[in-house]
């Protein structure tokens, strides 16, 4: 499931006090049309104050949650979806989202919680079942996060989050060349899959195998900008450490600067 924003709308900014609900909820729209997300943001929290009772407050609040957590407010955010929530507990894209923000706001048992409810609703969603089983990892609850993940193979031996959730087993229980297995399998079927080449460089430093996990930062690298994508900050990050293992130094603080200034634009 993605955040999905359920706006329908137009109109212009001139004189919010004086205009009706469907007019703010039209012009929210045409703010969130034209990237003016501040903008949106008020027009929709002036909606909801001028009909508090308007049973589509739901999705305006929803709404308004998913535009706070996109320029950064994400208090504001959970306060919006947990209202929403109070309106429409089995509302599963609100759960989603609500889960989400919980596991950005390094909440993992309250994301537990919500991707638990979520489950209830929606049993076979295997998504759910995969960022449950990794927050459960994150709490050290082994037994649970395998138990999810073999779930998932249960209704699909060959599926990607089955296995590599049970390779990140692996790893917690410091068994890494049963962890690497798992990887070697992924790699020979998905071999264009950048993130598979990532994860065994990060157990290949685990294992003291730093010059296998720069070759494989460096193919994670290769495949991306293939994919015309940009190497993101943790990938230089990454290979500055597998550099450092192996003493190259000057080339670590290289891509060391080069994540900063990845991070200082964002």
């Amino acid at each position: 499931m993605k955040i999905t924003i359920y706006i329908f709308f137009l109109l212009n900014a001139a004189g919010l006090c004086a205009q009706d609900y469907e007019t703010l909820i039209a012009l929210s729209f045409e703010y969130v049309q034209a990237e003016n997300l501040n903008a949106a943001k008020q027009v929709l929290i002036e909606a909801l104050r001028l009909e508090p009772a308007n049973a589509r407050n739901v999705l305006l609040l929803s709404n308004l949650g998913t535009l706070q957590r996109q320029t950064g407010e994400n208090k504001d955010a959970l306060l919006s979806y947990t209202a929403a929530l109070s309106r429409a507990p089995t509302s599963t894209s609100i759960l989603a989202n609500r889960a989400r923000l919980f596991v950005e706001l390094n909440q993992a048992q309250d994301a537990i919680m919500d991707y638990t409810m979520l489950l209830q609703l929606l049993p076979h969603d295997n998504e759910t079942y995969y960022q449950r089983g990794l927050l459960y990892l994150q709490t050290k609850n082994i037994e649970a996060a395998q138990a999810d993940f073999e779930h998932l193979l249960a209704a699909n031996e060959n599926t990607l989050q089955g296995r590599l959730g049970m390779a990140k087993v692996a790893i917690f229980r410091n068994e890494y060349e049963d962890a690497e297995k798992i990887y070697y399998f992924l790699i020979e079927k998905l071999p264009q899959l950048s993130d598979l080449y990532v994860g065994r460089a990060e157990l290949y430093l685990l294992m003291g195998k730093n010059a296998a996990a720069l070759r494989d930062v460096n193919k994670a690298m290769s495949l991306k900008e293939k994919d015309k994508e940009d190497p993101d900050a943790y990938l230089y990050e990454l290979r500055a450490l597998c550099k450092e293992q192996i003493f190259e130094y000057k080339d670590a603080e290289k891509d060391r600067e080069q994540a900063n200034k990845i991070k200082n634009l964002q």
